[in-house]
């Protein structure tokens, strides 16, 4: 018997079964959505499919005896089709096949995909044209309805919604009903939007809740131009934490009278009747334009916009209708200058309702140039006063920020990838000289010379005014080779191709693949309020592949569990975990370990005394190995910020066998992408 499924009938009265689920030996498999066409007299067994002869002991058939036809893969659950007459079909109709993907929890990242057949029995497809039944991965299939979203005038975005059921009024209207959670409660709140046909027979959602709207059979090209709050959807979705919350926030949009786009994007617009298409981001979006009561408490009406693209993305618009007053006064409230600083930063020139921001500066620590920030570091402390003026209109306010300006210090690259390193000459008005652990590596005049492989830890002396400063720089080879292990889990499409790649004893089902705008693919292992901690893995095989140095890259995203230890290491071959349970964690046999306690973000490597700061978002590292030595430099790092560099001694052998991590109890994330060994 399915462990999901639902009764649904079209025109002619024929009656169909959806399964999505099934059980077997107390197993939950989910191999997709089968359709099941029944006997409309008595509601038996209707036709059965002949055997199609590609299932196998764990998997349906695509056309199962027993089952039916398969209409869709195993990503999404809670099917509902609506049909619905339009022109653009072969057969007069299009049958929406509408899903939830995603974990339900209001961190889980639960969303709403549509694909369409011009049959019932299908095949169904998304607007990028792929087909629902083939194996792609949760984020890749489907036309997302909605992201985790949050206009200006809400207090909390509106995320996890799903489990939506589609109707019409018998009068030619449409619509999605749904639950959602909000971005600070695991509460459930139920909607009702309209959704509308575009131009090319997709529905398009819209924006605000359904409040007895009607849409106009033409609107003016010199009323529909304006500023507008934009929210972008993504088709990418993540199951997160409480307090590292997913969502987009509304940006300023603008279309003008003459067919052109700016703001947070450029591009083109046009409009014929109530039909509206935008193209920006290389994309078109086609949808309609209506006006729709605002989802506040003195419900205006305003218009907005809501379209779909061939990308499986939707996009929004809500026309901006504050006064310049409120514009400054909203746009003023939302600005920020950080606390302390060292270097140079970017400061806001615009506000979301088209305030013009302007700063000043009351100490030279700090010079504005445009929208940047100069740092200028000295010998002591300086706390600087920034003055942000915000304007629009004949409306305008200032506001103020004190900015702790850092002493100068003086630093050399701790990293060094090419032939050069630069050394200062002077610091503090004083001459500075230098002096190397190994000239034939780095000469006192910056000169470098790379290893052919593996890496070099020196020792830089300076010293100036009577005072010596030793600083340790790894230098790199000038490449690390071939590679013999590559994996950016492109091929992850499903749950058993995730389990060939990582593996957890106790919590497989927490293992997923996702997407964001950096990382096309990753594993991540997300297990939400589990009541004890719990390990994962994946083994290269390529033990016999590497020599005496080596060297192993991959990005990583890192959050600390609330209530025990979370580790992530390069494992070896003679690894050892503690009580032999891979959920206990590392007991030995590693080349280099990260581990961080309970709600922290600052992280150890290999147990030392000292800690550094990690945040939580993608990092680049880098271990390179000399088993000889018994040694290790790891540098971890992104495009702005270098985290941490060092050289660590192996706990072990040194042979590398994979990757481990040990996810601390509950609200803890690790995220991999893009693993080379060479």
């Amino acid at each position: 018997m399915g462990a999901g499924y639902y009764l649904q009938s079209f025109y002619e009265k024929i009656l169909y079964v959806y399964f999505y689920c099934r059980w077997k030996y107390k197993v939950l498999y989910c191999d997709g959505i089968f359709r099941l066409k029944l006997n409309p007299d008595t509601g038996l067994r209707g036709e059965n499919y002949a055997d199609s002869g590609d299932g196998t002991d764990k998997t349906l058939s695509t056309d199962d005896p027993y089952y039916g036809k398969k209409i869709a893969n195993s990503n999404g659950e809670g099917p509902y089709i609506q049909m619905i007459a339009d022109r653009n079909s072969s057969t007069g109709y299009y049958y929406y096949l509408w899903t939830s993907v995603g974990n339900l929890q209001y961190y889980g990242g639960y969303n709403m995909r549509v694909v369409r057949a011009e049959n019932p029995e299908g095949p169904y497809y998304d607007t990028k044209g792929n087909e629902a039944a083939k194996d792609l991965q949760k984020y890749a299939l489907g036309l997302r309805v909605m992201d985790n979203y949050k206009f200006s005038f809400m207090d909390t975005a509106f995320v996890s919604q799903g489990g939506n059921s589609a109707v019409d009024d018998g009068n030619g209207r449409t619509f999605i009903q749904f639950h959602a959670r909000t971005s600070d409660s695991d509460n459930f709140t139920f909607h009702t939007h309209q959704t509308f046909m575009n131009e090319d027979g997709w529905l398009v959602t819209a924006p605000f809740e359904y409040n007895g709207e009607t849409i106009a059979e033409s609107y003016n090209v010199e009323d529909v131009a304006g500023d507008y709050e934009f929210i972008y959807h993504r088709t990418s979705f993540a199951k997160t934490t409480v307090s590292n919350m997913d969502y987009i926030e509304s940006e300023r949009l603008t279309l003008h009278a003459d067919g052109t786009v700016s703001g947070a994007y450029s591009g083109t617009w046009k409009l014929d009747g109530h039909h509206l298409t935008i193209q920006i981001n290389d994309e078109i979006y086609k949808g309609v334009v209506l006006e729709q009561y605002e989802q506040t408490e003195e419900r205006e009406k305003v218009l907005v916009f809501t379209a779909v693209g061939s990308d499986n993305r939707a996009i929004w618009g809500s026309r901006m209708h504050k006064s310049d007053a409120d514009a400054v006064s909203y746009d003023a409230a939302k600005l920020f200058a950080t606390g302390k600083v060292s270097k140079d930063f970017v400061l806001d020139s615009d506000g979301l309702f088209g305030s013009k921001i302007t700063w000043a500066s009351n100490d030279p620590a700090i010079t504005v140039e445009g929208s940047t920030a100069k740092v200028n570091c000295g010998n002591t402390e300086k706390i600087v006063t920034l003055t942000a003026t915000i304007a629009k209109g004949s409306s305008s306010t200032v506001k103020n920020f004190e900015v702790q300006v850092q002493k100068a210090e003086l630093t050399v690259a701790p990293v060094v990838r090419e032939g050069h390193i630069d050394l200062p000459a002077s610091f503090d008005n004083h001459a500075v000289s230098w002096s190397s652990s190994d000239a034939g590596v780095i000469a006192a005049d910056g000169t470098v010379t790379q290893p052919e492989s593996g890496y070099r830890a020196v020792v830089l002396t300076a010293e100036y005014n009577g005072t010596k400063e030793d600083f340790k720089v790894l230098v790199l080879p000038k490449g690390f080779g071939e590679a013999v292990y590559e994996e950016d889990y492109s091929g992850m499409v499903n749950d058993a191709a995730i389990a060939g790649a990582w593996t957890s004893v106790d919590k497989q089902n927490c293992l997923y693949v996702e997407s964001d705008e950096t990382h096309d693919s990753f594993i991540k292992f997300a297990g939400g309020n589990t009541g004890s901690s719990q390990g994962a893995k994946t083994l290269f095989g390529i033990s016999d592949k590497v020599g005496e140095t080596y060297a192993v890259t991959f990005d990583t995203a890192l959050e600390a569990g609330t209530r025990e230890t979370t580790e992530f290491a390069l494992i070896g071959t003679d690894v050892r975990y503690k009580g032999d349970d891979t959920n206990a964690g590392l007991e030995s046999g590693y080349i280099f370990k990260l581990s961080a306690a309970s709600n922290s973000d600052n992280w150890a490597v290999n147990d030392s005394e000292g800690t550094f700061r990690i945040p939580y978002g993608w990092v680049h590292v880098t271990a390179l190995v000399n088993q000889s030595s018994g040694k290790a430099a790891v540098i971890i790092e992104d495009k702005e910020n270098l985290y941490y560099s060092g050289e660590v001694s192996i706990n072990g052998k040194g042979v590398p066998e994979g990757l481990y991590l040990r996810w601390g109890c509950t609200q803890s994330l690790v995220s991999v992408d893009n693993v080379k060994v060479f």
